[in-house]
């Protein structure tokens, strides 16, 4: 009964001030629940008619196909390959004792694509078959 009374004359003892407040804790975020509410976030406006739209970079992954030890060959190759994959080209590279290879690429593909297309490739018996990433661009 002694707590009970105790309790009640804390509670009827005069309002503490906002001066006598004690501060809040360190680290955590104020929250006035009795200001006005914040407006929603503004929403973009869609791109003006004339103005056209950035375009992603190029793909630049690349399925090589061979190597094969001359051209001729390496042509036939890209000629079957541009049945499924239009722009099948030859690319030619030399070895380090200087031997001229040619190999038939699928160039400027997504990194998805090159996969797609490389995993196609070996499903149907070629087992010469890389998926080349872009080239690195030199440090500037």
């Amino acid at each position: 009964m002694k707590a009970v009374l105790a309790l009640a004359a804390l509670l009827l003892a005069a309002p503490v001030l906002a001066e006598e407040a004690p501060a809040p804790p360190v680290g955590r975020p104020l929250i006035d629940l009795f200001a006005a509410p914040t407006p929603p976030p503004a929403v973009p406006s869609p791109p003006e008619a004339g103005k056209p739209l950035a375009a992603p970079p190029p793909p630049a992954w690349s399925v090589e196909v061979g190597p094969y030890p001359t051209a001729a060959r390496a042509g036939e190759v890209a000629d079957v390959l541009a049945v499924h994959w239009p722009g099948a080209g030859t690319t030619q590279w030399d070895d380090a004792a200087g031997t001229a290879w040619f190999t038939a690429t699928l160039a400027n593909l997504t990194p998805w694509q090159a996969v797609q297309a490389a995993q196609s490739l070996r499903g149907r018996g070629m087992t010469e078959v890389r998926v080349m990433p872009p080239p690195l661009e030199p440090a500037k």
